[in-house]
């Protein structure tokens, strides 16, 4: 029994420095196997860490570089829009130009043609000659006609109507009483009343020449009557 627990104790002495052995040899096994493969995830991860900092960086770059070029674009966009508006603009005052060029030309037609009518009229008065004269007399301070000078002046009508080319021209007269530029706006509203009524009558506007000479000058005592003569308008129609 002696000898048997003997061999029992050494063979279970042997395993227990059998499993001690081996369990060493696995530590270091794993030590040598596993350390390696922990450096090698380390430097992976540190690796894969910094190109994912590149990586942001290089995004972050990538869109502040399309900002920009956005940025630019806009500015582009805004620069030929305003280069369109400008345009536009130019041709509107190139076109009102145009407009201005060819109404100065219509005009410059017109003047040429007045001009004309002008010497024509000017070389028609130096060959006429007065066929007849009235005076037509007016209250004082005032320029309304009175029946009377209507009837001299319907006489006048008459004999214009039986001419060739007349002309008839109007002198508009104040008496001395009162200011000379009051008298000067009262001789002209007295040649304007005889305007109108000839017009009336039939005749053109072309063929009056109006002249409102103020008031009669005259030296020394004017009377009553002789004042009485120098409101008037004087009118001479005049023919080839």
């Amino acid at each position: 029994m002696k000898t048997h627990r003997t061999i029992g104790g050494v063979v279970t002495l042997a395993v227990i420095l059998t499993l001690l052995l081996t369990g060493c040899a696995t530590k270091k096994y794993v030590r040598e196997t596993v350390a390696p493969v922990d450096k090698h995830v380390t430097d992976v991860e540190k690796k894969g860490a910094e190109t994912a900092a590149k990586l942001d960086s290089l995004a972050e770059k990538t869109q502040k570089d399309i900002s920009r070029v956005e940025e630019r674009a806009m500015t582009a966009d805004s620069k030929a829009g305003e280069a369109g508006r400008s345009a536009q603009q130019a041709d509107a005052k190139a076109a009102q130009a145009g407009q201005v060029a060819q109404s100065a030309q219509q005009l410059g037609r017109e003047n040429q043609g007045k001009i004309g009518e002008v010497q024509r009229a000017v070389e028609t008065i130096e060959n006429l000659k007065v066929v007849s004269s009235e005076e037509v007399f007016f209250d004082f301070g005032k320029s309304v006609l009175t029946d009377e000078a209507k009837a001299k002046l319907d006489s006048v009508a008459q004999s214009v109507a039986r001419l060739s080319r007349p002309q008839v021209e109007l002198e508009g007269w104040a008496d001395p009483i009162g200011p000379a530029e009051g008298n000067l706006v009262l001789s002209r509203k007295r040649a304007d009343s005889v305007v109108r009524y000839l017009l009336e009558k039939g005749i053109p506007l072309r063929r009056i020449h109006i002249v409102g000479q103020g008031e009669v000058q005259r030296e020394g005592r004017v009377t009553r009557e002789e004042r009485t003569q120098m409101r008037k308008v004087v009118v001479r129609v005049l023919a080839p």
